[in-house]
């Protein structure tokens, strides 16, 4: 059974094998594959894979292309690559086939490469990388300080503050906040440091400010 095809849209053009300008897949007509030759090419000529996978699927669109023409369809990507026409192929031109999931699985991922219309599903669209947040403005870091030391119990109070030192102080988040012990807290000459674990284990340093909330 053939493999799953792993393929992309070429950037640009680039060199493709000698042996490619000679192909012709076993099992179809002649004067078959002179009609649907230039699709078949077409598309492959579109594609960016290894020399095995651009043999493999040239025999999967010749194969679908074969059968559209039998059916009277237009030899067009939109067409012959639509999901309807591609699950009527595999159904019906396939059937009793023992490749047809690979057949399937192969088509359905080229499918969307060299379509532009046809109702695929598109990927939806990745998420943009969090940056950095903004350091707290002074009027934030006040208000915060009115709320920690607003607590109702010293308890309360002490938690708060402490969650406010290491988050302004030393950028520590709620991964990390919950985790640190005074064990933790390191000083000398050079400094106020914080050791943390996982995720992202390392020294921290704490801005001058903090030094003595953290302490």
């Amino acid at each position: 059974m053939d493999n799953v095809t792993t393929a992309r849209p070429r950037a640009q053009a680039s060199s493709e094998p000698e042996w490619l300008h000679a192909y012709r897949p076993q099992g179809i007509d002649a004067g078959v594959w002179r009609e649907i030759r230039p699709f078949v090419m077409g598309c492959v000529r579109r594609l960016e894979f290894d020399d095995t996978n651009v043999a493999r699927t040239a025999r999967l669109l010749a194969r679908l292309a074969a059968w559209c023409l039998n059916e009277g369809l237009a030899l067009d990507p939109e067409i012959v690559l639509d999901p309807a026409t591609v699950e009527r192929f595999v159904a019906v031109g396939l059937k009793g086939d023992r490749s047809q999931p690979t057949y399937r699985a192969v088509l359905r991922r080229v499918g969307p490469l060299l379509t532009k219309h046809a109702p695929w599903e598109r990927p939806p669209p990745a998420y943009p990388r969090l940056g950095t947040a903004a350091p707290y403005s002074p009027v934030e870091l006040r208000a915060l300080t009115s709320a920690a030391v607003s607590q109702p119990t010293f308890g309360r109070r002490r938690a708060a503050k402490a969650i406010l030192a290491l988050g302004a102080g030393a950028g520590l988040d709620g991964r990390w906040v919950a985790k640190v012990s005074a064990a933790d807290v390191l000083s000398d000459n050079n400094g106020v440091g914080i050791q943390v674990n996982a995720p992202d284990a390392r020294l921290v340093p704490v801005l001058a400010e903090w030094h003595e909330p953290i302490l």
